[in-house]
């Protein structure tokens, strides 16, 4: 049954290439099944002359490969028209603006969260080919290990940056499961893409973070919040956030030269390095109560949205 499975879904990735004039470098390398459904389409749609948009075309390349190593991939969710919505004019590792089919590590690439999982919608995200290949060949346990070994400066042979790395770790722990206690004393140095789930620690630090940026009206939070300590503290936080975010923002326009895009996300990212912010984040957790924060929680699922 699995075989014929894999077999079918081979053909209808073959019909899907003919059908949007994709060409395949070399159809030698196409399992049978494959080839059968190019065979099969172009005898209904002909030979398609127009190229394929980018989108489609990525979304060929990612279903061969997903096919070719036995990955889940769902074609009813992960589509040229999802893709497009994911799309980022930055990679969210590196920092550096994508290219796109130039032959270079700036090119885009998509990029599972959780290798233990297939492709399908809320594990994907854009990100550079050179942050794609880094990640590829580890867990998050070894992410985990580079991020912490990179800290203090970058080392020779490594493809990345030491906060890229970070940034890289972090993604990939919104989908796993990691103690609480490691996840606690980590800055969210990248923010979560849409539809991901999180687990409970990140989940909180996210909405946390959420109230430092007008996400809860402060007359709302004073009704959701038990104590007028609980309160203080919280606003400390958000105090201490919005000076670190303008220091950050700062530096990211004089590196950058940039005023708009990505800059207030990234500004956001890089004040939870913060040791200020940091120190009243674990403030916030020893005050919360179970009852705040499960009024937060509801408030923030049924409210919020990702920053943007």
């Amino acid at each position: 049954m699995q075989d014929s499975t894999y077999e079918r879904q081979g053909f209808d990735l073959g019909w899907d290439i003919a059908r949007v004039g994709y060409g395949a470098p070399d159809y030698t390398t196409l399992n049978a099944s494959v080839r059968q459904g190019i065979a099969a389409g172009e005898l209904h749609f002909g030979r398609v002359q127009h190229l394929s948009c980018r989108y489609q075309r990525k979304l060929i390349q990612i279903r061969l490969s997903a096919h070719r190593r036995h990955i889940p991939f769902s074609t009813t969710t992960v589509t040229a028209g999802f893709l497009k919505d994911i799309d980022v004019e930055y990679c969210p590792i590196t920092r550096d603006r994508l290219t796109h089919g130039a032959g270079l590590k700036t090119d885009w690439s998509v990029d599972r969260v959780d290798n233990g999982q297939g492709y399908v919608r809320g594990n994907l995200v854009i990100m550079s080919t050179i942050a794609n290949s880094a990640k590829e060949a580890l867990d998050v346990g070894e992410l985990g290990d580079q991020a912490t070994r990179c800290t203090l400066r970058p080392k020779p042979g490594y493809p990345l940056s030491p906060e890229a790395w970070q940034r890289l770790w972090t993604l990939a722990s919104f989908a796993s499961t990691i103690p609480d206690e490691q996840i606690r004393d980590w800055p969210m140095v990248i923010f979560p893409p849409e539809s991901l789930p999180l687990q409970r620690a990140w989940a909180l630090k996210f909405w946390v973070n959420g109230m430092a940026y007008g996400m809860m009206p402060t007359c709302t939070l004073a009704t959701l919040v038990e104590t007028k300590k609980e309160h203080r503290t919280i606003r400390a936080f958000c105090d201490a956030t919005h000076d670190a975010v303008k220091r950050a923002a700062a530096s990211l326009k004089r590196q950058y030269g940039l005023n708009g895009g990505d800059i207030p996300i990234w500004a956001m990212e890089d004040a939870w390095r913060d040791r200020i912010v940091n120190r009243n984040y674990g403030r916030v957790l020893r005050e919360m109560s179970a009852v705040t924060e499960y009024r937060i929680r509801n408030y923030a699922e049924k409210n919020w949205t990702q920053p943007s």
